[in-house]
């Protein structure tokens, strides 16, 4: 029998996997993607990460970072905004405000921005901010859709089962969001113990969109990364608030908008939003003409890895966790960082840790 399995998705297991293998975890690890996505490609997170002391070493960790020059960079209608660089203090009157509008607003996991700062999230905005590649971990086991596979749980005794080979762990670390949980299960996959009865979608995901131009070489200047918001105070979904990627090419982008869970599939929905995401890069970027295409997660698929939630669904969808399962969905996340993500994952490092060793005690 294994110590533990772990269920994931888009990358979401680099730390958590590298920290197992240290702790000499005998585990397995499931990567999912392919069941969502028709052509997993790595890719930009539109969230990026404030450094703080003693986190230097994530760099090492499995996803390629990039540090941004000019820091975390907004572009609204009441200025422009930098965290480094030449606009560091302009507009610095604005910066007490952003981090609990625009910023939250970002990064926020519900659909209540002001539930960011709850938990006492502590963010030095003169330290490096980086941004990183969502990549496949070497450590996991990816599974294709057409293979067979299902999931049981039970306590003391959680099954995995991939073709003829079964795995068998008292504990189950479970990277998945609740509504993928489910997508698995319409999707012919058995597990039914793992997609609980209560439902909770999304009210929103984050969509990529792929941005082309002729261009422009003021676009050399652009950051890597760049927020364009329509206003400070409103809230803030579709073209209001765009996540801009710029790709090497300097004139492609991949352009991240906060869009209703519900028409995640409805064509004409989208086709609208792809309009409303031209007229607005063209008037924030001082660009002619841009082409908006569907991303690397199509239409069709209705997953992103990007899910915000109802605030008071998450608190009482919380109840039906069961026992020697672990989560680390964006449902137990106060923001969609990495920072705060690997919180997550020490603490169920740490409560794997100790489940383990209260186990061996009562057993030895």
């Amino acid at each position: 029998m294994l110590d533990v399995i772990v269920l994931t998705a888009f990358g979401k297991e680099n730390w958590l996997l590298s920290r197992l293998q240290e702790e000499q975890f005998d585990f397995v690890s499931i990567d999912v993607t392919d069941f969502f996505v028709a052509r997993p490609v790595p890719f930009t997170v539109p969230f990026g990460t404030f450094l703080t002391e003693g986190e230097e070493s994530v760099l090492k960790d499995g996803p390629i970072f990039n540090r941004l020059i000019q820091g975390w960079c907004l572009l609204s209608d009441e200025g422009a905004v930098e965290t480094n660089g030449l606009l560091q203090n302009y507009h610095a009157s604005l910066r007490g405000d952003f981090a609990k509008t625009i910023f939250a607003q970002q990064f926020s996991t519900s659909d209540q921005p002001g539930d960011f700062f709850k938990e006492r999230v502590e963010l030095s905005f003169s330290t490096d901010y980086v941004v990183h590649e969502l990549v496949k971990s070497p450590l996991n086991m990816c599974l294709q859709p057409e293979q067979n596979f299902s999931i049981h749980l039970r306590e003391g005794a959680q099954k995995v089962t991939v073709g003829e080979d079964v795995y068998m762990a008292p504990y189950l670390v479970n990277l998945l969001d609740p509504y993928m949980c489910r997508e698995l299960q319409s999707r012919g996959v058995d597990c039914s113990s793992l997609a609980h009865s209560r439902k909770m979608d999304p009210i929103y995901i984050w969509q990529p969109f792929y941005a082309k131009t002729s261009g422009g070489e003021h676009l050399q200047a652009l950051p890597k990364q760049t927020v364009l918001a329509a206003n400070l105070f409103t809230p803030l979904i579709e073209e209001q608030m765009l996540i801009v990627n710029k790709e090497a090419s300097g004139n492609e982008f991949v352009v991240w908008s906060k869009i209703i869970f519900d028409l995640r599939k409805n064509k004409k929905y989208l086709d609208a939003i792809k309009m409303k995401i031209a007229s607005s890069l063209k008037k924030r970027l001082f660009l002619s003409d841009v082409e908006v295409g569907e991303s690397f997660i199509g239409a069709e698929q209705g997953i992103s890895p990007f899910p915000i939630y109802d605030a008071s669904e998450v608190q009482l969808y919380k109840k039906w966790y069961d026992r020697g399962v672990f989560h680390g969905g964006f449902e137990v996340c106060n923001n969609m960082g990495l920072n705060e993500q690997l919180r997550v994952q020490k603490n169920i490092l740490k409560g794997l840790t100790e489940e383990s060793e209260r186990d061996r005690q009562i057993y030895a």
